[in-house]
């Protein structure tokens, strides 16, 4: 099996992008996508998908 060492965890990628979990970034990151979330599922249930 190869591997490759580019690979990171998501956890990693949050950390450098977004500070540790309970920083100030972090938590202001975590707010917006639950928000954004939230919209989508809010939007989805108004406007269905077509069954084909």
């Amino acid at each position: 099996m190869q591997t490759n060492k580019d690979l990171h965890s998501f956890d990693l990628v949050m950390d450098a992008l977004y500070g540790t979990p309970g920083s100030l970034e972090r938590e202001q990151f975590r707010r917006e996508a639950y928000s954004y979330c939230v919209g989508q599922i809010g939007h989805d249930a108004r406007n269905p998908r077509p069954v084909a």
